[in-house]
């Protein structure tokens, strides 16, 4: 009896759990390389959230198939090879080639995904549910040029680092138009223009991480559509934070960790370069703190979401 009790109590988590509860992940994963000194802490619950996930797609897999039909969550599907992505950095140490293997096969999911999206709605575009997610699909991919040199794979990085910033070059005028000039966006998915801070920075990074030989003019580039993204989002993050828990939450995670990581290897490259503006790194610092504050933030209102009855509201 206890068994069965357990195994139903398991089953009840994985049916509640949302696939955007990925985009935890993948934020709680990356803030171990944003406060290295907590690192191992970040990377377990990281963890823990990724065994809900796979326990999600493996017992309520009926479910998941009906939501892979909604382009909004098909997109933020992708936080999931990119978050174990970034987890492989965190077990390389101890197993290399399980680690890499890993790496590489996440790098063949993601794009296995982009093509399914890509065919059931970029070809049938509809303009008025195009979303901030769209980036996830095709810049998100460059997480793998921040991933890269920890197996030397710096070509793969490179590779990886232009295909997602032609992708964030194109998407951005479309995604743009539609969450700021057509706007609408349902009320459930509002949450999801914090992702607007997240393909500028994560290009930076994976710019910063990948080229041994880093042009100026690449990185302020990058580095100024990164802050005015970042600024961008925070104005409106009163806004977002304000509505009732929608699992859509999550965007607030690495979209503001990646922009911290971005700005604070932007002040370390600059000090290579001879050139020391201190203003950057108290903005990196600055950065962190919200990153955190929003982490605990969305943390605990997914616990209310499983640990307080209710029923659970749409992605």
């Amino acid at each position: 009896m206890p068994e069965e009790v357990k195994e139903s109590s398991v089953k009840r988590m994985a049916c509640k759990a949302p696939i955007p509860l990925a985009g935890l992940m993948l934020g709680l994963a990356s803030a171990g390389n944003m406060v290295p000194e907590v690192r191992p802490l970040f990377g377990l619950l990281s963890a823990m959230v990724l065994a809900v996930l796979l326990l999600k797609l493996t017992l309520d897999s009926k479910t998941c198939r009906e939501e892979f039909k909604n382009p909004a969550v098909v997109g933020i599907l992708c936080t999931i090879p990119m978050g174990v992505s970034i987890l492989t950095t965190y077990t390389k140490p101890v197993l290399p080639n399980i680690s890499f293997a890993i790496w590489i096969a996440m790098l063949v999911i993601h794009f296995g995904i982009m093509v399914y999206f890509t065919k059931a709605f970029m070809f049938k575009l509809d303009i008025k549910k195009v979303l901030p997610s769209y980036f996830i699909v095709y810049v998100g991919i460059t997480v793998g040029s921040v991933v890269a040199p920890t197996y030397g794979a710096y070509e793969i990085g490179q590779a990886l680092f232009w295909f997602g910033f032609i992708s964030y070059l194109v998407l951005l005028p479309l995604i743009f138009y539609r969450a700021a000039v057509l706007r609408s966006v349902p009320e459930p998915l509002v949450p999801t223009i914090a992702i607007f801070a997240a393909p500028a920075s994560l290009c930076l990074a994976g710019y910063l991480k990948s080229f041994e030989s880093e042009t100026m003019w690449v990185v302020a580039v990058l580095f100024v559509l990164s802050i005015v993204s970042y600024v961008a989002v925070i104005l409106y993050m009163p806004k977002m934070l304000r509505l009732k828990f929608y699992p859509s939450c999550s965007a607030f995670t690495f979209p503001l960790v990646i922009s911290a990581i971005a700005t604070n290897a932007t002040y370390s490259w600059l000090q290579t370069q001879g050139i020391d503006i201190p203003v950057i790194q108290y903005l990196a610092y600055l950065e962190i703190i919200l990153a955190l504050l929003l982490i605990t933030f969305v943390l605990v209102r997914y616990m209310g979401h499983f640990f307080v009855k209710k029923d659970p509201r749409p992605a």
